[in-house]
């Protein structure tokens, strides 16, 4: 999987490129790259935002634009947010055994992570307008707090589940839902 960070999130975290990276770490790096880079499905383009002072990340799959919001991130975490990218998706799709297993499979075949420069357009554009309509620049997290605890699992179900996306097939624009395109998507793949 490939995570393409925009140059405010590169700089806000401090993530390093594989350029910049120990030489084992950087080769490492730069071979999920070469082998995963134009494979759509495993590529992810992320953004910051903030919501009251607080870092959060939007992540959107640049195939399917299945999205994923997390909030709270700090500078150490940015290594973990690989597992917590799964974790999401599994428990946005937990009652649902197939994709269940198909999740679990993509995990296991493509279990290392790179980090690389977002330059790719669609998911920029993707990202500014998800960042601008769903989340209102993030005030519309304050819909999903409880008792002070935001509910980013109601937050990603609604996002990926009920919100609509556009793409262009030829010259017609297709309105569909993330969630149920990315599933298509993953279980073709990597379904039994």
């Amino acid at each position: 999987m490939i995570l393409y960070f925009t140059k405010q999130t590169i700089e806000r975290f401090g993530i390093k490129m594989p350029e910049e990276l120990s030489t084992a770490s950087g080769n490492i790096s730069k071979a999920i790259i070469e082998k995963e880079q134009g494979d759509r499905l495993l590529e992810w383009g992320c953004k910051l935002f903030y919501f009251d002072g607080v870092k959060c990340l939007q992540f959107v799959n640049f195939e399917s634009k299945f999205t994923i919001v997390m909030a709270d991130i700090k500078k150490a975490d940015i290594v973990t947010v690989p597992d917590l990218m799964a974790r999401y998706m599994l428990m946005l799709y937990k009652d649902d055994a197939k994709m269940s297993v198909a999740l679990k499979k993509m995990f296991e075949e493509n279990h290392k992570c790179s980090f690389a420069k977002l330059t790719d357009r669609s998911a920029i554009s993707t990202l500014n307008r998800t960042q601008l309509t769903f989340l209102e620049d993030g005030y519309a997290l304050e819909e999903y707090l409880k008792n002070n605890v935001l509910q980013t699992i109601e937050l990603n179900k609604e996002l990926n589940f009920q919100w609509l996306f556009t793409r262009k097939v030829g010259k017609k624009t297709e309105y569909f839902y993330s969630g149920e395109l990315f599933r298509k998507l993953v279980i073709k793949r990597f379904g039994k």
